[in-house]
């Protein structure tokens, strides 16, 4: 996710790491700058940005027809992050991060134990995180986003291939704050899935 590269620069934040090394720091902002020039082409693309903007008002008409279907909400939820990754500032990327929000929250008071609807509140939660880095606000935005993928690894660790393990994985190993052996366990419960052949990571956009 792009809102992952954020997290070593925003670890500053945090009182409790000022301690660490400047190496470590300065090579995991070096790492994060590389990835994120992978994918920043594709982010810009005007056709995958299309087919976001598209699907993102399908499932808002969708939602708005059904509002007490689950399945709209949390499709709508998702399709809120994925348009929101092509926002061209943080006001709209945030605005599109807050509908999805919204629409998972009220998924999850009549069904606390929705796998989709804990899932993408993370990814959604992490949204806002991009929008307000770095900021402590973005910085408590990550423990949000730790919490719902948790909860979602707990009920269903294999929905949407992995996904849960996945991301919780990935969003531990990039906070250098946190206990190595967590990273380890998630992230090896992740690489432990076998995917398909068509799968791609979610940290690339594919609509």
């Amino acid at each position: 996710m792009r809102w992952q590269l954020l997290i070593p620069s925003m670890a500053i934040l945090n009182p409790n790491i000022r301690g660490a090394t400047r190496g470590r720091l300065a090579a995991a902002i070096l790492l994060s700058a590389a990835v994120g020039m992978v994918f920043a082409d594709e982010s810009r693309n005007p056709v995958f940005a299309g087919r976001a903007g598209a699907e993102f008002h399908r499932a808002q008409t969708q939602f708005q027809s059904h509002t007490n279907d689950s399945a709209a909400a949390w499709q709508f939820a998702r399709a809120c992050y994925d348009f929101a990754d092509f926002a061209t500032n943080s006001s709209d990327r945030a605005a599109l991060a807050e509908l999805g929000v919204a629409a998972c929250r009220q998924l999850l008071v009549r069904e606390p134990k929705s796998v989709p609807g804990h899932y993408y509140l993370g990814m959604n939660f992490g949204q806002l995180a991009d929008a307000e880095a770095p900021s402590m606000a973005a910085y408590k935005l990550v423990h949000e986003v730790e919490r719902e993928f948790k909860s979602a690894a707990e009920l269903d660790e294999h929905f949407d291939f992995a996904g849960p393990a996945r991301n919780l994985g990935e969003t531990l190993f990039s906070g250098p704050w946190l206990a190595f052996e967590r990273r380890r366990q998630n992230t090896r419960r992740a690489n432990g899935w076998n995917a398909p052949s068509n799968w791609r990571p979610i940290t690339r956009k594919t609509i």
